[in-house]
């Protein structure tokens, strides 16, 4: 995936999900990582630097 089909990031207590210009997501476990604080940094660094909306969803579930 290229950075320029970001179109969000999003992040819930579960997962963080990157929606893409034609409405895919790529959804990334928290649980599959090691140090998701560290994606985090690294996520809300490229969402700053490309002026990509990057949401904290902390009360969102699947319902």
């Amino acid at each position: 995936m290229s950075l320029s089909e970001l179109s969000e990031i999003v992040e819930a207590p579960t997962a963080f999900y990157l929606k893409t210009s034609i409405a895919h997501s790529l959804i990334i476990p928290k649980s599959a990582l090691n140090q998701p604080y560290e994606l985090k940094k690294q996520l809300t660094s490229i969402a700053n630097k490309f002026q990509i909306p990057y949401s904290n969803a902390k009360n969102w579930h699947w319902k």
